[in-house]
């Protein structure tokens, strides 16, 4: 994958790039700026992460399949990669069926993790 295959996206201080719950149709390279990830759980919305340049965010859904676990909005000007499943079916297709399947359980462990990651806060 490179930065070509990419596709460049800006986001103003405050904009939703994704929405907990919705499909996952690409996942996000921040490239500049910085993102504000949280979760709501019975109404009530918790942080759980601040990321910058460099952070990847959005691929769990977009290679399990399932429904955003979080969402993300640009706390500041953001500039990102945009992911999409064509990208990474191209780079999927290419991985060893082990690594494929290793990958899918981590992120399976990792969605239970972050449930209970929001509960206990």
């Amino acid at each position: 994958m490179d930065d070509q295959t990419l596709t460049p996206r800006d986001y103003a201080p405050d904009e939703i790039i994704i929405r907990q719950g919705d499909p996952g149709h690409a996942a996000y390279l921040v490239v500049r700026g910085a993102v504000e990830v949280t979760v709501d759980e019975a109404g009530v919305s918790r942080r759980l992460d601040l990321l910058g340049p460099e952070a990847i965010f959005g691929e769990m859904a977009l290679i399990d399949g399932r429904p955003r676990s979080a969402t993300v909005r640009a706390v500041e000007p953001t500039a990102c990669l945009i992911i999409t499943r064509d990208v990474l079916d191209t780079v999927m297709a290419r991985a060893d069926p082990v690594m494929r399947a290793l990958l899918l359980a981590a992120f399976r462990r990792l969605r239970v993790q972050n449930r209970k990651s929001a509960r206990a806060q």
